[in-house]
């Protein structure tokens, strides 16, 4: 459920900053169903995730995690 939050505070973000930039947009209501806001906050809620399964491959020292290491890297 703390993820699901944390998504969903994700997405107003997106929201609010697209805002700022310059689209107009008069009230915060039903940002979650705003395309770009989803696609952002699942971006980074992806991000967040497969860090979470590299900590795990790290410390189980699984070639993977190796791979992730260099990407992260990048």
């Amino acid at each position: 459920r703390g993820m699901m939050y944390y998504r969903r505070a994700l997405m107003l973000q997106s929201f609010l900053e697209r805002r700022t930039l310059g689209v107009s947009i008069p009230t915060t209501q039903g940002f979650e169903f705003s395309p770009e806001a989803r696609a952002q906050a699942d971006l980074k809620f992806t991000y967040v995730v497969s860090c979470q399964i590299y900590g795990q491959q790290k410390q189980q020292k699984k070639p993977e995690a190796a791979d992730i290491a260099l990407l992260l890297k990048r």
